[in-house]
């Protein structure tokens, strides 16, 4: 379904809650979903999804039998729409609002496993899409369903589409004077990380040179303060119409393992979020 507001047009499917499409001024700033036939195979690339329990791929002999980038991604669930008003968007997120913005909201509940390997812990996922003047800011929520616990491990990412038609690109790292120069004479970029937590120079906005046009992309909640939180850049190859650009809290390999992150046992909710905006 299409939700619009202003300028901002946004696609969100009740499958997983997936971003099917985002435009500002008619402009796709995502590559729309679509099927892509990379190396002889047809893949749904575009648009944006939630990965979680985990994301990427968890390595072999691990506890948990879980899909890449997890399950909610193909996850049936409820969507709803309604307004947040301006003193909570600058409280929470300080971002300034003329008047109640519009959000669409999608919430998941996953009961519990199904067979031994399945991920043990039932929670409840919601993904709240807040319309701003030229973009919009996702936020999702993993809510324990349970009065129990269980620390219950946390793998949260995104995977934004980024719409390059094979143009060149150059990535800006807010607080440092890096840049990542991507263009047609790039092969592959396969799994380049870079650290979101940093004590004392967090780097968590990121400016996105794209088709001439300036997109900043900023991060919080868990993504801001997961020490393990990076940024993963990826694309098939130099002729894929896109590229990459992940939040996670934590790599697939550190998945469940000590030290990672978790909602714990004092904590009903944990939260991260991603805005961007088209100046």
């Amino acid at each position: 379904m299409i939700h619009t507001h202003g300028n901002v047009s946004l696609g969100i499917d009740t499958v997983g809650g997936n971003i099917t499409s985002f435009q500002v001024s008619g402009e796709h700033i995502f590559l729309p979903q679509q099927i892509i036939k990379e190396d002889g195979q047809l893949k749904v690339r575009g648009g944006s999804h939630i990965c979680f329990p985990n994301s990427g791929q968890l390595i072999d002999g691990h506890p948990y039998e879980l899909p890449r980038h997890g399950f909610v991604r193909d996850s049936a669930g409820k969507i709803k729409s309604s307004i947040i008003e301006p003193g909570d968007v600058e409280k929470y997120y300080n971002v300034k609002t003329n008047g109640a913005t519009p959000y669409v909201q999608y919430h998941f509940k996953y009961k519990g496993p199904e067979i031994e390997k399945d991920f043990p812990y039932p929670f409840k996922l919601v993904s709240n899409y807040i319309f701003l003047e030229n973009g919009f800011l996702q936020q999702v929520i993993i809510v324990r369903r349970k009065r129990n616990h269980d620390e219950i491990p946390i793998g949260l990412g995104l995977h934004p589409y980024f719409n390059t038609e094979g143009r060149f690109v150059r990535i800006t790292f807010g607080n440092k004077p890096e840049y990542l120069h991507i263009g047609p004479q790039d092969e592959k970029i396969e799994n380049s990380h870079y650290p979101l937590w940093n004590k004392t120079n967090p780097n968590t906005e990121i400016e996105v040179l794209l088709k001439g046009k300036s997109v900043k992309v900023k991060y919080g909640g868990m993504f801001e303060s997961c020490k393990t939180s990076q940024l993963v850049i990826w694309r098939h190859n130099h002729q894929s119409p896109y590229i990459c650009i992940e939040p996670i809290v934590c790599e697939a390999g550190d998945f469940a393992e000590l030290g990672s992150p978790h909602l714990l046992p004092d904590e009903s909710s944990v939260s991260a979020w991603m805005m961007v905006t088209v100046e």
